[in-house]
């Protein structure tokens, strides 16, 4: 396994975060990418622009273009107006594929119940089945964004990450 240190904002832009992901994956030719929150949009736009074929492990991601029509409800810790300004700052530098086209075709899905960003990373997963990606899907009940680094103390998010990883685990072989 292999974590990538990419560089953060503000002092680099999403560009040079993205080129820092997107070299470590061409250098090592992974088997899977997994990552969490802007991780998981990394992820996302390495896969498209690497032609990466293995499988892509996505926790809470923004997908597609956040506006205040796509978003969830605010949620504690995060909220709609903390997503359209982080939004803000990137999408100049962001990638915009065809939000309908999967980014992999293999995908384990982790997502959080109280999340601006679960309802589009659902219509999302409903619309990349439909691209023909193999999806798996789960979604922590009464959880937050960024409850992942707690799970070791919360329940529902253990057990949605312990599926989670089974998941990846058993898509590796």
């Amino acid at each position: 396994m292999i974590s990538v240190d990419y560089r953060l904002a503000p002092e680099a832009g999403y560009a040079e975060a993205l080129d820092d992901c997107r070299r470590v994956a061409e250098a090592c030719s992974p088997t899977a990418l997994v990552g969490d929150s802007a991780g998981g949009r990394l992820v996302m736009d390495v896969s498209r622009q690497s032609h990466f074929h293995g499988v892509l492990g996505l926790i809470y991601p923004p997908v597609g273009r956040p506006t205040a029509a796509s978003l969830g409800p605010d949620a504690p810790l995060l909220t709609r107006d903390d997503i359209l300004a982080l939004w803000e700052s990137i999408a100049d530098e962001v990638p915009m594929p065809d939000a309908t086209s999967a980014p992999g075709e293999f995908i384990e899905v982790l997502a959080a119940e109280h999340d601006p960003l679960t309802a589009p990373l659902e219509r999302a997963v409903a619309d990349w089945r439909r691209d023909g990606a193999d999806i798996g899907y789960r979604c922590a009940p009464g959880m937050l964004h960024g409850a992942l680094h707690a799970y070791a103390r919360l329940d529902a998010m253990q057990a949605a990450w312990q599926d989670f990883c089974r998941a990846l685990s058993q898509r590796l072989g």
